[in-house]
């Protein structure tokens, strides 16, 4: 069964990775943690998800620590929005329990 976020926003790789960094907020990560969280290792290519991790790079929702490692932006927009958003929509499902 798939998250609230995911059932709400649907199940692209690029959803499933902002789901996987806003649960990692504490975190550090490595491309291969992506892979796997996400459950995408198997479904797309390296280069698909290699260009989607470096589009939010650029977008500054994650920065790269060393060579191997990433974390969150905290400080990023789109992360905070992403974050509340997310709570939110775990509140809502809660309420309906």
């Amino acid at each position: 069964m798939d998250s609230i976020f995911i059932e709400y926003f649907g199940n692209s790789p690029q959803m499933r990775i902002i789901e996987y960094i806003v649960d990692s907020k504490d975190f550090n990560f490595t491309f291969l943690d992506i892979l796997e969280g996400t459950g995408l290792k198997k479904e797309i290519t390296y280069e698909k998800a290699d260009s989607i991790v470096n589009k939010y790079l650029k977008e500054d929702l994650i920065v790269k620590i060393d060579d191997n490692h990433y974390k969150v932006n905290k400080d990023s927009l789109i992360f905070r929005n992403f974050y509340e958003l997310n709570k939110y929509l775990i509140q809502k499902q809660e309420e309906k329990i």
